[in-house]
């Protein structure tokens, strides 16, 4: 019996653009700020995971880092830069 391979729903890419500007533009001098918008308008979600990394998951993208929020914030906007480029 095959099975259906789930798919993943595609990605809003001018809201991938938007949001990348925004972490681009204001992750240096108002962190706290746009984390609170971005979890409050944008649904994103941090999370704690095994080896001291820190997730984050927005937007049908996620990312991990070691260097705390603010790298897995970073690592979030590279990996939307790359999904707008045709690579996620």
């Amino acid at each position: 019996m095959a099975t259906k391979k789930k798919t993943a729903p595609a990605l809003d890419l001018d809201r991938l653009r938007r949001l990348a500007d925004d972490i681009e533009a204001l992750h240096r001098t108002h962190f706290l700020d746009l984390v609170a918008r971005l979890e409050a308008e944008e649904g994103m979600k941090f999370s704690n995971r095994a080896q001291g990394n820190t997730g984050c998951r927005m937007a049908g993208l996620s990312a991990v880092s070691t260097a705390g929020k603010h790298g897995a914030l970073t690592n979030w906007a590279n990996a939307a830069r790359r999904a707008l480029k045709g690579g996620v």
